[in-house]
């Protein structure tokens, strides 16, 4: 019995370390700041397809077979961002923190999983995409508008490009230290 006896005090004198409790609210403020910033990217990309498709449908015929094929590729890489970005939306509500924090986890890595895919490998194909697609309708701008429009149009695409990948490599690293601190609060 004295092993028992052993056993009992060893077991006793154990310090168990608290776990700190899950803050919920503090998750739950994350995730309706992630859903929030997430909404933002389709409404400005649906916008953009808008007035491609605007641009496209008000050119004289002339012009318009010429024009058409790379705006409609500029359209539909937009396009193909916006369902990614709906599919994350959709993704997102069905992260639920109330679920049981081993659950929540693994849906939350699976997540990060996907938006980094999203973000390193989706969105630099389709932004390639667009700009090959502004590229080939160079030619048609040179041609059909006069040399200072044409240069107003080279350069404003230019910086508008830039400005584009700046706003990407800000915003994504800011996502993803979101996601993190969620999963390391788990």
């Amino acid at each position: 019995m004295k092993s028992f006896e052993d056993l009992k005090s060893n077991w006793q004198g154990q310090k168990f370390e608290n776990k700190p409790t899950l803050d919920l609210s503090k998750l739950e403020s994350k995730l309706s700041h992630l859903k929030r910033d997430q909404l933002i990217a389709p409404v400005i990309l649906g916008i953009t397809i808008a007035i491609l498709l605007t641009f496209l449908f008000l050119q004289p015929k002339a012009s318009f077979e010429l024009l058409k094929n790379g705006l409609i590729l500029m359209s539909a890489s937009l396009f193909i961002r916006i369902l990614f970005e709906i599919w994350s939306i959709l993704e997102t509500t069905k992260l639920n923190p109330t679920l049981e924090v081993n659950k929540f986890a693994l849906s939350l890595t699976k997540f990060i999983k996907t938006r980094k895919l999203i973000h390193f490998m989706v969105t630099p194909i389709i932004m390639a995409i667009y700009i090959l697609a502004f590229i080939s309708l160079l030619p048609v701008f040179k041609l059909n508008v006069s040399d200072g429009m044409y240069q107003y149009i080279l350069w404003s695409s230019t910086i508008v490009f830039i400005g584009l990948i700046i706003i990407k490599v800000i915003s994504i690293p800011k996502e993803l230290k979101l996601l993190n601190e969620m999963h390391d609060e788990l």
